[in-house]
């Protein structure tokens, strides 16, 4: 399986880095960039060219990895066959645009998240019409590598980005927030650091190991009446984490919806 990466920014170079590894799958990479494609190419054992024309020429499928302003430029360069499958990563540009802009191939969208790069991503999954459920296995087979897979409408296409691809963002942010506070309490940079990030892989595990457990009961297991945890938690709610939360994901996604109209 042949796959052509056109664009290779945080996505296209996440995408890149895993598929790398998939087993009978070579990749074809072609960026604007002189240095970033290049660079990326040789760091993975891929193919590098200039012409995004030369690239889809030799591949199965395509990924289109580029800015969403690029698009209405580059798509006269790309005359995909009824034989290959392109795969957008696009915020914004609905299966209705791409196939007014591509006509023959079959086209999917994706939405994945950069966790992609080490394996633990998640990617959504919109198609067009005569996508069969064999070509559904055939495309979990080639990105199961990845992550977790999920198919979803193309109108929940903007609701998944704000939950699964944006929020990496938002994690980090209280990640960062965190670690500050563990240098005001006295710990180091890099003690807080380690700090956190273990006590968030513990949650998750924890998480995982309760499945009939909401988040909320194991809180409660953590707070004791009184006590300093509580109040904590009442400082939180005091600050409006839980609003802040849904103002995030919310504006994140409004401002989806209005890529796609525009």
């Amino acid at each position: 399986m042949k796959i052509a990466i056109i664009g290779c920014g945080n996505m296209g170079s996440a995408l890149a880095r895993h598929l790398s590894l998939a087993k009978g799958t070579s990749l074809i990479l072609c960026d604007r960039g002189k240095e970033k494609g290049p660079a990326l190419a040789k760091e993975i054992g891929s193919q590098f060219v200039e012409s995004p024309a030369d690239a889809i020429k030799q591949a199965d499928c395509v990924i289109l990895a580029i800015k969403p302003k690029d698009l209405a430029h580059l798509a006269p360069q790309l005359d995909l066959t009824k034989e290959q499958t392109l795969f957008s990563v696009l915020s914004g540009a609905t299966l209705s645009t791409l196939k007014k802009l591509f006509v023959k191939p079959s086209i999917i969208r994706m939405m994945p998240n950069t966790a992609v790069s080490i394996g633990k991503g998640i990617i959504g999954f919109a198609g067009g019409e005569g996508l069969d459920e064999s070509k559904k296995q055939e495309i979990e087979k080639m990105f199961s590598s990845l992550g977790l897979l999920h198919w979803i409408p193309e109108n929940k296409m903007d609701a998944f980005a704000a939950l699964a691809a944006s929020s990496p963002a938002f994690g980090f942010v209280i990640m960062e927030a965190m670690m500050d506070a563990g240098v005001s309490l006295g710990f180091s940079a890099s003690q807080s650091r380690e700090i956190v990030i273990s006590m968030f892989e513990g949650c998750v595990a924890l998480l995982k190991a309760s499945p009939n457990k909401h988040p909320a009961e194991l809180k409660l297991q953590i707070t004791s009446p009184g006590g300093t945890t509580i109040e904590g938690i009442y400082a939180l709610e005091a600050g409006g984490i839980r609003k802040s939360m849904f103002d995030a994901m919310n504006a994140t996604y409004q401002k989806g919806i209005k890529m796609s109209h525009e």
